[in-house]
């Protein structure tokens, strides 16, 4: 939850905003964008989704490891993404 919501805070861009839901059944994390991210491949090691996005600072590990971590814990995660918004879910 602390990558997702850290990813949050670093990818909205100004004057964007963050929004954070908790259902029975999940746990939604939503940003901002100002473009839409291309995110076939953003949970793999070190992808972070586009050239806007590889000047920030990171790995490129946090979604892979929040992913792993989910599956461990018998969780889903699911990411979309539109042209103004990003959004990851956490499926209990």
């Amino acid at each position: 939850v602390e990558n997702l919501v850290s990813n949050a805070v670093k990818y909205t861009p100004e004057n964007g905003g963050i929004k954070i839901k908790i259902e029975e059944k999940s746990l939604s994390i939503s940003n901002t964008v100002n473009k839409k991210v291309d995110i076939s491949d953003i949970k793999k090691p070190f992808i972070k989704g586009d050239s806007a996005r590889s000047n920030q600072s990171g790995s490129g590990l946090g979604l892979a490891i929040a992913e792993k971590s989910a599956v461990a814990n018998d969780l889903k995660i699911d990411i979309s993404c539109t042209d103004s918004e990003f959004r990851t879910d956490i499926i209990f």
